[in-house]
């Protein structure tokens, strides 16, 4: 995927007729990885990524290698289908690797080319694609919430179909702006054609402005296939060089093409990536029978290997070593271990073990005789488990920041939040206490957000969940994981378990494909098993969210498990008002911002919108130069986003969809 620079890279200067389109990605994408202070005294949060659409051949594709070719960033280059893989659960696992590779390699843009064939509205798949393709976009919806604005990692996604994308992925904080590449108009036609015609050896005066007239509905591919043609015509003809009449047959040739492809080319274009995902599945399909035998048999090695794991383990820990866990420091070298029969100790540890690393709940060996710390052990917790634990990064959210959640916020901390910290009152008043709850609702509504308030203000361990995550590829270790979860929950509390996007795993168990019924469906029965398994009066809480309320199984939606349904609806004006408040009270303004008119002009839009109307004013400031925005930057960037988002409902573009 990483972008090699092979000597034919496409400078900026390339770019015909796509001048606004580079400057709104330069803006998006460039600036915050080369001046991200700018953003700071502006007080805008940078965007974390943008989509390109429009129809096949206007320039996409070709923009982001330019991006590519002079940004000194790493630039990952990624054809979605490639994201789907035959394997239960691995192609999750393609998109979390893809954006640790990122993290690490920062700053990094990665370019998603065709999104649409994993980014389609859930219920627009086939039964056998449902199950791989919704797993990609959960989890790559899961990726965009969970890096934050200040990485310096910026994703550009692109497409022909924009109407077929899951609002969910679209909505602001994920895509924070949407670019159109239209069909160029004649001066983008002469442009482009003049940059494709300037390293063509020519003979005569070229009739440029005639070629553009022939090539009314030519997109840029097309321009540049006309210097392709004229060459071709050149050769055919025995010459060396391009003459004026050359340009005009390969236009005229290309005028009949063109009502050929324009009536074909876009649905087989944008049906390649579509293919590629389901011959994947079907593969997969096919060798499903083929591989149960291997299957069958990794797992009895597994099993013999767990055994062998089991039997060194028993012989260390008897014949040599204890094995203990940190309780609290003590002092530079003496610390509080409990062992495994629970006997604590004050011990020293051997001049080889770091001192900063032995911190409360750090396994350790320790010398049998002398009980010194010998060595620092790998924690027993699955490390995919042990990822799942919220870490407080100084990128908390307050209970302030929840603009226009009032009442959710009142129910998350009423059903969740209180049983955890006064217990005693439920009994006092002789109610058990609840599981769990379900937030629902639109993309960009708040859930993700809420969650992540409750994790950094309630004194409790806190469980991240990509619910995608939680699907192996091997046969019953999903379920394992799903058990390892909610066990390290039970030995961490108070704990609570949030679990977003939960219809990857909990969908009614009759709207699975059968490849799926085998591995999702014992996922979702463990998880019931494990909801029924738990006490009330544990400190263990679950809180799901979906968008998708409709497609869960009722098994999973009934009280004694999910207690309370939340719904987070659009805001009202009220809402948007103290959201809009919220977003704006950190920048850097000059003059009276007019809330009121930007609140009405923004009928409809969700909390995620209103947070981009602040960063549209702030981008708006930035391209004029500014360092504070100004009263008409909102008025402007309101106006724009709610043109935007009234086009959303249709295609773009006319291309003959």
């Amino acid at each position: 995927m990483v972008y090699q620079h092979d000597g034919g890279d496409v400078s900026y200067s390339d770019l015909g007729g796509l001048t606004h389109q580079l400057r709104d990605v330069r803006d998006w994408i460039e600036r915050p990885l080369i001046d991200p202070d700018i953003f700071e005294r502006v007080g805008v949060k940078p965007s974390k990524g943008v989509l390109l659409y429009g129809p096949p051949g206007t320039g996409k594709t070709l923009l982001a290698k330019a991006i590519a070719s002079n940004i000194n960033s790493t630039f990952l280059m990624v054809v979605s289908s490639s994201l789907v893989s035959k394997y239960v659960g691995e192609s999750p696992l393609m998109v979390r690797e893809m954006f640790k590779y990122a993290r690490e390699h920062q700053p990094c843009i990665i370019f998603l080319d065709e999104i649409d064939a994993i980014g389609r509205r859930r219920s627009s798949y086939g039964e056998g694609e449902t199950r791989e393709c919704d797993r990609v976009l959960i989890e790559l919806l899961s990726q965009l919430d969970g890096f934050n604005e200040l990485d310096k990692v910026k994703v550009i996604m692109a497409t022909n179909r924009p109407d077929v994308l899951d609002p969910a992925l679209l909505r602001p904080g994920r895509i924070d702006k949407k670019i159109e590449f239209s069909l160029p108009n004649e001066d983008s036609r002469m442009r482009i054609l003049k940059i494709h015609a300037s390293g063509i050896t020519k003979q005569g005066a070229i009739d440029y402005e005639k070629v553009v007239k022939l090539s009314e509905g030519f997109n840029g591919a097309d321009m540049r296939n006309i210097c392709t043609e004229a060459g071709m015509s050149a050769l055919r003809a025995g010459h060396d060089y391009v003459v004026p009449s050359d340009f005009i047959k390969a236009s005229m040739e290309d005028v009949d093409e063109e009502i050929v492809r324009r009536i074909n080319d876009d649905k087989v274009k944008r049906g390649i990536a579509i293919m590629r995902c389901k011959s994947k599945l079907l593969i997969r399909n096919i060798n499903q029978e083929r591989t149960k035998t291997v299957k069958e048999n990794l797992e009895a090695l597994k099993l013999r290997l767990e055994e062998t794991g089991d039997e060194l383990k028993y012989f260390t820990t008897t014949h040599a070593e204890l094995v203990g866990e940190v309780v609290q420091p003590l002092g530079k070298e003496r610390f509080l271990v409990k062992v495994n029969e629970g006997v604590r100790y004050i011990v020293n540890r051997s001049s080889l073990v770091a001192q900063s690393k032995l911190v409360s709940g750090t396994r350790v060996s320790l010398q049998r005789r002398t009980f010194t710390i010998l060595r620092i052990l790998p924690p027993e917790v699955n490390p995919l488990v042990q990822k799942m634990v919220y870490q407080h990064d100084g990128g908390d959210v307050s209970y302030s920041d929840l603009g226009g959640l009032t009442h959710q916020l009142k129910d998350v901390r009423d059903w969740i939040e209180r049983p955890l910290i006064d217990p005693d009152i439920f009994e006092r008043v002789g109610v058990k206490p609840p599981k769990g709850v379900l937030l629902y609702g639109p993309p960009g509504t708040g859930k993700t957000f809420l969650a992540k308030a409750i994790a950094s203000n309630i004194n409790s361990t806190f469980l991240m969940v990509v619910s995608s995550s939680l699907v192996s590829k091997y046969v019953g270790e999903s379920s394992l994981m799903v058990r390892e979860m909610f066990k390290y929950a039970r030995e961490h509390q108070p704990c609570i378990v949030f679990m977003d996007e939960i219809d990857a795993i909990g969908r009614r168990r009759s709207s699975y494909g059968e490849g799926d019924t085998s591995e999702c469906g014992r996922v979702l029965i463990e998880l019931l098993s494990q909801l029924d398994g738990f006490d009330e009066l544990d400190k263990v809480k679950v809180i799901m969210a979906t968008n998708r309320p409709d497609v869960l199984d009722p098994a999973l939606l009934r009280p004694g498990r999910i207690d309370k349904k939340i719904e987070f609806s659009l805001p009202n004006e009220d809402s948007r008002m103290r959201i809009l408040k919220i977003h704006a009270s950190g920048i850097t303004k000059q003059g009276a911002i007019d809330y009121e008119k930007v609140v009405k002009l923004s009928e409809g839009f969700s909390g995620a919108d209103m947070r981009n109307i602040c960063t549209e004013a702030g981008m708006l400031a930035l391209r004029a130069g500014h360092d504070y925005v100004v009263p008409n930057d909102f008025i402007k960037a309101v106006t724009k986003l709610g043109e935007a988002k009234k086009l959303e409902s249709s295609a773009h573009y006319s291309a003959g969809f």
